[in-house]
């Protein structure tokens, strides 16, 4: 296996580095698997859950189970020899498990935002692409797009030092990847929540038109709420996608343009923001989703009956 190496890993990272990065994957490894297995077994075990919206979103956390359990332990293992200490098939497996992960979930996160549009503003749309013949076709296409574009244009695969794992070299994947999936998906789900955000904003502007009496002040409370959670789902998913796919990426061209003693640690902490992001999105859609958060707990004390008696 060939080896892209700007400097060795024991030069630009330090023992105590090392040990921080390894405690905070081997977290990572542990907890997030759990909830999001947790997570994946509520909803197929919950019959109100098992609808359009929260199945493909178990397209998101299947492919953070993928990434973790496959990507994570070969990284442990690599920062704790100093080397990759597995061979090139096993480089082609992460390299591939890595891209398509991250990409199939945000091709995932895209699927959700198009569902919930068609289902607020054109409900007759929905009910006929709600069906399992189209569900199972978005959730196919979520998982293979990534694969074939990987396949058709990742070129050969190595392991790169400065970015502490294998990665593809092929010089049009990243071109490719931006322009033909990132992009789009960004475009689709800003589009998406502002047609939601407009609609929402027309339909209280008609309701208040053809009413004699003001609306009482309850009614206002609730109408910013519903403009607050419209503005959180906007930023929950551009601030996730800045911080754990855009990131990265800022902070390794600064990397590439800092002096030898910065480059490791630039490095490594690009490295590790890139790899909790299930760990956080797992804890995010859990607290901030009270109806999936009700049915685990739900799910977890029934378990617990059934282990008493």
């Amino acid at each position: 296996m060939n080896s892209t190496t700007d400097m060795p890993i024991r030069d630009t990272l330090s023992q105590s580095g090392t040990n921080v990065t390894v405690t905070i994957l081997m977290c990572v490894l542990v907890i997030a698997p759990v909830g999001d297995l947790l997570i994946l077994v509520t909803i197929l075990q919950t019959r109100k859950l098992r609808r359009p919206l929260y199945l493909l979103m178990a397209n998101i956390f299947l492919s953070d189970i993928c990434f973790v359990t496959i990507s994570l332990p070969l990284n442990i293992a690599t920062l704790l020899h100093g080397f990759p200490p597995y061979g090139t098939v096993v480089c082609y497996i992460q390299s591939f498990v890595t891209f398509g992960a991250i990409s199939s979930s945000a091709c995932a996160i895209c699927s959700i935002a198009v569902y919930r549009l068609t289902q607020v503003c054109w409900s007759s749309v929905y009910i006929r692409i709600s069906t399992w013949k189209y569900m199972s076709v978005v959730m196919a296409a979520v998982w293979t797009v990534p694969v074939v574009m990987a396949a058709a244009v990742g070129g050969s695969v190595e392991y790169i030092d400065y970015k502490f794992t294998c990665d593809h070299t092929g010089p049009h994947l990243d071109v490719v990847s931006i322009t033909a999936l990132y992009l789009p998906i960004v475009a689709t789900i800003l589009g998406c929540y502002v047609k939601l955000y407009l609609h929402t904003k027309n339909a209280l502007q008609r309701v208040q038109a053809v009413m004699t009496l003001p609306l009482p002040a309850a009614s206002h409370d609730v109408n910013r709420k519903m403009d607050d959670v419209i503005f959180r789902c906007i930023m929950i998913i551009f601030v996730e996608f800045i911080g754990f796919y855009v990131g990265p990426g800022v902070l390794n061209a600064i990397r590439n343009k800092s002096d030898p003693p910065s480059k490791g640690i630039i490095g490594i902490i690009s490295f590790s923001v890139y790899r909790i992001h299930p760990l956080v999105r797992m804890c995010t859609s859990v607290v901030l989703n009270k109806e999936l958060r009700d049915a685990v707990l739900k799910l977890v004390r029934v378990v617990n009956v059934d282990r008493r008696r």
